[in-house]
């Protein structure tokens, strides 16, 4: 591999088709772009029940550790 003095080209080189045709037959699912994590997380219930805050709060964790 040679050191060349210019710079790489802005887009890169597509893909021949058949390259392309056999890549999707042994990943068949690299075409589905909307699909991400996010979509499968569950989110939690936010509780409706207030928490204390402030001195309150520390006062009750010290009492439920005895």
């Amino acid at each position: 591999m040679a050191m060349k003095g210019c710079k790489p080209p802005q887009r890169p080189k597509k893909r021949a088709k058949i390259i392309q045709r056999s890549l999707l037959l042994v990943s068949p699912g690299a075409w589905l772009t909307d699909m991400c994590q996010e979509r499968y997380e569950v989110r939690e219930k936010k509780s409706s029940k207030k928490r204390p805050r402030g001195l309150k709060a520390m006062g009750n964790m010290e009492s439920d550790s005895d």
